[in-house]
């Protein structure tokens, strides 16, 4: 990270597309992060997370406890107060299109 010409701040991020079912590389997080979907797809994609450096992943679920899908372009914050935790975007259905995930910290 760092600053820009005009003194703002840098996320450090990463992104990427998926044009079927798939998922993206594992990124260590910790503290806030944004994560978002963009794209012309058609399809459903969750966030999940690994506590075993990859070994399982569950999905991020809501307070409710459901599993947060990714339908169409959205956007959310996670505070992850864990070192060494892995998160990862996952398309599990796609009919056409175009999933464009962004992780920014």
């Amino acid at each position: 990270m760092g600053k820009n010409a005009t003194n703002v701040e840098l996320a450090e991020v990463r992104e990427g597309t998926l044009t079927a079912a798939g998922q993206s590389a594992g990124f260590f997080l910790r503290g806030r992060f944004a994560f978002s979907v963009t794209g012309d797809f058609v399809g459903t994609g969750h966030l999940e997370q690994s506590f075993d450096n990859g070994v399982s992943w569950i999905p991020v679920s809501l307070a409710d406890g459901s599993p947060r899908e990714f339908t169409g372009p959205d956007r959310v914050l996670v505070d992850e107060p864990e070192a060494g935790v892995l998160y990862r975007f996952r398309v599990t259905a796609r009919t056409s299109g175009t999933f464009r995930w962004r992780f920014a910290q």
